[in-house]
């Protein structure tokens, strides 16, 4: 069992406490355990009892919880809650926004026990008349309930990568044969897969009648003769969109570049095969521009126990020198972000100071100094311009008052966008894939904004994240707008989750030249520094 179900096993006991209007302090306890177990870099079954009772919120109670939970996957006490519960009401309580005690009033008030039931509710107005519920709040819900229903059977790329490589090389090797692919949205490398697809190029078909999907989603194997493999591979991979502009005619025999080659175009890269702006893209780009891994000099966006990370800056510092980089930006929590523990002024000046010492220390690799400021509702940063102008750099991002409409929410981040101090605008839709959508912007204008003041525009490589979304990196690189490809890392396992940001920027045909930390550290360095005294000066 992964930490995030048994954080979710936790998570559930703490809401049906709640529910259930029993004990409050041990709802809270539960639910900060599930946080601080979500979070933590090792897998807390695999752990001895010691180390388990040393993370912080885990007492002897919850550890006697934890080793139920290894034994049989659940634990008595929930079984109770859960067996005590109408089934529909679990359902509800996956309704972001939605928590518990709302649960409850809807529960005991109106009857509601089921999803279908609430949205009759809604549609007949019956949530405005309970107490803390308005007509606004009636609207979310129902917007909120479609969302719920229009992600359900869909998983993340990085959730099922793995399990979708280990299948083929299964298919390789039970079967004996080479040609087995994946194609459709696996192929694609789309953020979020509905359905798990693979081509197999045999002679005999009916000996796979057997194979297990490896997938709790729509599952297809697809079969063809061998020398044909590649021409289905094509017409599988590409999406419908993007096939309209190919003749595949009599290209049955072709590979991939030749069938690309007979429609006079370079070969296209099977991320980009969406059907948007592609082929405009290859009008001016070529494929060996795409960036990649390897091109990647550093990384910034990353956190440390100073904020809610799980390790030290040396921590992340040595691991990001390990995995080949010359460079780390350290960019914790601002004040605001106090669920977050976000820096006060004394705790800012104790960790630069203990960069400059690291820095000493682990020369030629580089820390650079900077801050996640949080951006304020009325559209300044966190802190005034004597404590922005002690960073190297500003990543300027949204973590509260997400409900604005269009017009207010894009006001507010072009504001950050024009504070002197940002240098780079932080996962710019805050949405988080198939759990919470974004807030509405106009991304043309947050873009012409980020283009009129020389900021960053980061791509969150976080697999929940990919934000900003690769549609809008065309028009980004239209506009000369450097993209960052952050980890936003809180452990330092979340340093190698930069691979899936390469993926989701390779769908957008991002090239190496318009890729931000693809620059050396001394291209950085003067980048921020160049910025910072022009701030100063203007302020002068």
């Amino acid at each position: 069992m992964s930490n995030k179900e048994l954080s979710e096993l936790l998570s559930l006991f703490s809401k049906l406490i709640e529910l259930h209007n029993l004990n409050p302090f041990k709802a809270k306890a539960f639910a900060n355990a599930a946080f601080k177990i979500n979070k933590y870099p090792k897998e807390i079954l695999s752990l001895p009892e010691n180390e388990i009772l040393n993370i912080e919120g885990i007492g002897k109670g919850i550890l006697e919880t934890i080793q139920e939970i290894k034994l049989h996957h659940t634990f008595s006490e929930l079984q109770h809650l859960v067996n005590t519960t109408p089934p529909g009401l679990l359902e509800i309580l996956k309704i972001k926004g939605l928590g518990p005690k709302k649960v409850a009033i809807i529960w005991k008030a109106l009857g509601v026990e089921s999803i279908g039931e609430l949205v009759y509710a809604c549609n007949e107005n019956r949530l405005i008349t309970l107490k803390g519920f308005g007509e606004k709040s009636q609207n979310e819900i129902l917007e909120k309930i479609k969302f719920l229903l229009s992600v359900q059977r869909k998983y993340l790329f990085a959730s099922i990568k793995e399990i979708a490589e280990e299948f083929v090389t299964h298919l390789k090797t039970k079967h004996q044969i080479q040609l087995v692919s994946s194609v459709g949205e696996l192929r694609r490398m789309c953020n979020v897969i509905e359905k798990a697809e693979f081509l197999i190029g045999a002679e005999k078909f009916n000996e796979f009648n057997n194979e297990e999907p490896p997938f709790d989603i729509d599952f297809k194997l697809h079969f063809c003769k061998p020398e044909e493999f590649e021409y289905y591979l094509l017409k599988l991979t590409a999406h419908p969109k993007h096939l309209t502009h190919i003749n595949t005619k009599h290209c049955e025999l072709l590979s991939e570049t030749e069938i690309y080659a007979k429609n006079g175009l370079e070969y296209i890269i099977p991320p980009m095969r969406e059907g948007e702006n592609e082929f405009e893209w290859q009008k001016k780009h070529s494929a060996s521009e795409i960036v990649e891994t390897q091109h990647l000099k550093g990384i910034l966006h990353n956190h440390t126990t100073y904020s809610d990370g799980i390790h030290t800056i040396k921590e992340m510092a040595n691991r990001c020198r390990e995995l080949g980089y010359h460079y780390i930006g350290i960019s914790d929590h601002s004040q605001t972000a106090v669920y977050a523990n976000g820096l006060k002024p004394d705790a800012i000046l104790k960790q630069l100071k203990e960069i400059e010492e690291l820095n000493n220390q682990l020369s030629p690799f580089k820390i650079f100094k900077g801050i996640e400021s949080d951006i304020l509702p009325n559209g300044q940063l966190d802190y005034p311009t004597e404590i922005l102008s002690l960073f190297d750099f500003i990543i300027a991002s949204v973590h509260s008052a997400l409900k604005m409409d269009e017009t207010k929410a894009t006001e507010r981040i072009i504001k950050a966008i024009e504070n002197p101090f940002t240098n780079i605008l932080g996962h710019p839709s805050g949405r988080l894939l198939l759990s919470r959508e974004g807030y509405p912007l106009h991304y043309k204008k947050i873009i012409d904004a980020c283009a009129a003041n020389d900021v960053i525009i980061e791509l969150n490589a976080n697999p929940y994240r990919l934000d900003i979304d690769w549609k809008w990196i065309y028009y980004a690189m239209e506009k000369e707008v450097l993209i960052s490809i952050n980890p936003d890392a809180h452990h330092i396992d979340g340093l190698e989750d930069v691979q899936y940001g390469i993926y989701s920027a390779q769908k957008g045909g991002l090239t190496k030249k318009f890729t931000f930390n693809t620059k050396s550290a001394e291209e950085i360095e003067f980048f921020f520094l160049h910025k910072k005294v022009k701030a100063l000066s203007d302020k002068i």
